[in-house]
């Protein structure tokens, strides 16, 4: 079973002045550790959220919390991880995109 999470937060420019219209793209694995694109059984943008922030440059969304998951054993990242001596077990985690029109 899935337990609720609630995002928020505010987008800063360089100045710190708060940026409002910015796009915050956020996307994160289900709690089997898959995201969707990759994993065919989910719906095509299954907890990936493409959020515009209001005029005080504030964004909120509600999702569930993710899963850890291990990069697959025969795959290219694990064969570099694997190089490095690192493992492949990767932690729980949120993956965020900011941009807005003038930004870099």
């Amino acid at each position: 079973v899935a337990t609720a999470m609630f995002l928020q937060g505010r987008v800063f420019d360089p100045n710190g002045k708060p940026l409002a219209g910015a796009v915050v793209d956020l996307w994160h694995a289900n709690t089997k550790g898959n995201y969707s694109y990759f994993d065919k059984s989910q719906s095509e943008y299954n907890l990936r959220r493409r959020i515009v922030t209001d005029e005080n440059g504030y964004y909120r969304a509600r999702s569930i919390v993710p899963s850890g998951y291990g990069c697959s054993p025969d795959g290219p990242t694990q064969e570099v991880l694997d190089m490095l001596g690192r493992h492949g077990q990767r932690p729980a985690h949120i993956h965020f995109f900011i941009s807005a029109p003038g930004h870099r």
